[in-house]
């Protein structure tokens, strides 16, 4: 179903008489193009200044209009590279949008006038991109622009010329990019994926007008080039991070989602997000549209792609932790078996193994603002590694956190934010504010978190030399997968997980076979509570490393908090104490060897605990 603001614009846009758009001469094309975005985006936004520039060009002066925003200080710097298929679009087609994103964004946005195709065929247009970005880097000062914080963003032909700038300053050692957006972009001259058969008429964008677009543009090159294709470009690796937007309706969708899993193959951190009721070009029209364009019938499917851990990020993961934390305690459990220890995470400094992950983070994320969403304990791991690390960070919380968490929080040097009703809320603003510049800390789904939680397994190593079945609570899944890492590497290891019956979030995974989301109940185990992001490196992982995953009730979660305190002097959370009430039931079959249960997680209030150890 398509946005009701689209549809007549669609509807319309069909009905008008004349030749298709495929066939209609290059001028009279782009006059219509320019005509099109002044009616559907308007005079566009006020902004503090614009600036005309003119910089050194291949081909000869290369026109820069520069937007910048009500903000103080020197900003971030983003190159706009606009679209229309290499052959159409100009600054003032996009000078609303431009507006629209240096408001919302808080950055410098400068928009390149790139030589169009037919007249300066491939590759006039990604060498003037390349020549414009490189003298934006070298002059950000003098417009009032960070150098350090630049990235790059175009929409479709735009974000084709985009992301091949962005290799091809990689190869040539510069200017670094921090980011790279990525709207509907064209990444591969094949026109041959399922999109283009679906949608190949009557959604805006035609199969017939890229080719006639491609035709144009190569003049007889080769299509297959990466500097025109980019999803055949041979090493995506070390690419800034991408955010890839597409449409579900849109010839370019395949082809465009490829891509951002090709970048996150070779290691590239990426979000993909596809908005269903849209259409290719409404990006454009965003500068003025209402809310049904801005949220009303557009739904928004995002997926982050992470990298998994190498050797090297879980190297210096351990090497990060062994210089900030000390190793935690492990002790004999005879009450539970023979040969059962509990590994006390409790001791760590924020209560939790998070901290772990925190550390580990925000080093592999070096001086950059970071910005995490948590139901408490993740957000204590990142404020500890912040404070410890001199980072600045937000942690966006649940407005249900837990007070004794959100006390915990309020007493550290972060930004406190408390949003939505749960934690799933609290992720998506967490999300929007990491658009607006800083890093992204998943509490789970992130390679320098699942590297950091790995490792416990490192200690273990140190702690038991024989045999050993690790079990741990089971939410987002970031402790299993680090655990798991360790695991596949060790002889004799292996790794069993538990998590809340009431958010059975991986239980209905794997039995899935993907990623499903599940209702999610009132849990004492409200650290656990949630369903997992789309497309999380966790859930591989868990999948392929962890042998088994028990279910465990709010009674049982009761009974094994009593257990610790009363057998251990240990006080734990709900979230804690799960893999426990799962070995107490017997559901921890660990095999030969020792069995050695995580506790983790002793945030929660005095009067809550008061009265689960009176049950």
């Amino acid at each position: 179903m398509l946005d009701p603001e689209i549809q007549p614009i669609l509807e319309a846009t069909s009905a008008l008489p004349g030749p298709p758009a495929h066939l209609v001469p290059v001028e009279q094309a782009r006059a219509a193009h320019d005509l099109e975005t002044a009616e559907m985006s308007g005079p566009g936004e006020e902004v503090a200044a614009v600036r005309e520039l003119a910089v050194p060009g291949p081909g000869g002066p290369i026109g820069v209009r520069v937007f910048r925003p009500a903000v103080e200080g020197a900003l971030p710097l983003v190159a706009y590279v606009h679209g229309g298929g290499w052959v159409i679009g100009t600054l003032d087609a996009f000078d609303p949008l431009c507006r629209a994103l240096a408001n919302a964004s808080g950055a410098v946005i400068a928009s390149i006038d790139y030589r169009l195709a037919p007249e300066h065929p491939f590759p006039a247009a990604p060498d003037d991109v390349r020549a414009a970005v490189r003298w934006l880097a070298a002059h950000a000062g003098e417009l009032g622009a960070d150098p350090k914080r630049m990235g790059i963003a175009g929409d479709s032909a735009g974000g084709n010329l985009a992301t091949v700038t962005a290799r091809r300053l990689r190869d040539e050692g510069g200017p670094a990019l921090r980011f790279q957006a990525l709207i509907y972009p064209v990444c591969d001259s094949a026109l041959s994926t399922p999109s283009y058969r679906e949608m190949s008429d009557g959604f805006g964008l035609t199969a017939a007008s890229m080719q006639r677009y491609w035709e144009l543009y190569l003049d007889g090159s080769d299509g297959r080039h990466p500097d025109a294709s980019p999803l055949q470009a041979g090493d995506l690796s070390g690419l800034p991070p991408a955010f890839v937007l597409t449409v579900r309706d849109d010839v370019l969708r395949d082809e465009a989602e490829s891509y951002a899993r090709a970048l996150a193959a070779a290691g590239v951190g990426v979000v993909l997000s596809r908005y269903d009721g849209a259409v290719h070009g409404f990006f454009r029209w965003m500068a003025r549209s209402g809310d049904g364009v801005r949220g009303g019938t557009v739904r928004v499917h995002l997926v982050r792609y992470v990298q998994l851990p190498t050797t090297a990020d879980l190297d210096a993961a351990a090497e990060i932790v062994a210089a900030r934390l000390k190793p935690t305690p492990l002790v004999p459990a005879p009450a539970l078996g023979e040969d059962v220890h509990l590994k006390l995470e409790t001791f760590q400094p924020t209560g939790s193994f998070k901290v772990r992950g925190g550390l580990a983070a925000l080093s592999r994320a070096g001086s950059a603002p970071v910005v995490t969403a948590s139901a408490g304990n993740a957000g204590l791991g990142v404020a500890w590694a912040a404070a410890a690390l001199g980072v600045d960070a937000t942690v966006v919380v649940a407005e249900t956190a837990s007070p004794a968490k959100v006390a915990a929080l309020e007493a550290l040097p972060v930004t406190l934010i408390q949003h939505g009703p749960g934690y799933d809320a609290a992720e998506a603003r967490a999300l929007e504010l990491a658009a607006q510049g800083a890093t992204y800390v998943s509490a789970y789904n992130d390679t320098g978190v699942i590297a950091g939680q790995a490792t416990l397994g490192r200690e273990l190593d140190t702690q038991i030399d024989r045999p050993v079945t690790v079990a741990c609570p089971l939410g987002g899944g970031g402790l299993a997968s680090g655990l798991g890492l360790w695991a596949a590497g060790r002889d004799g290891a292996r790794v069993v997980a538990a998590e809340a019956d009431r958010s059975p979030a991986f239980t209905a995974a794997l039995a899935a076979g993907e990623i499903t989301p599940v209702d999610v109940g009132e849990t004492l185990a409200d650290g656990l509570a949630g369903n997992v992001e789309p497309g999380s490196a966790t859930f591989p992982l868990v999948r392929d490393h962890v042998d088994a995953v028990a279910l465990v009730s709010e009674a049982e979660i009761e009974e094994a908090m009593r257990f610790l305190a009363r057998a251990h002097g240990i006080v734990a959370e709900g979230a804690g104490a799960v893999a426990v009430a799962a070995a107490m039931t017997g559901r921890l079959a660990h095999g030969d060897g020792a069995l050695v249960i995580v506790v983790t997680g002793r945030n929660i209030a005095l009067g809550r605990l008061a009265s689960i150890l009176a049950g």
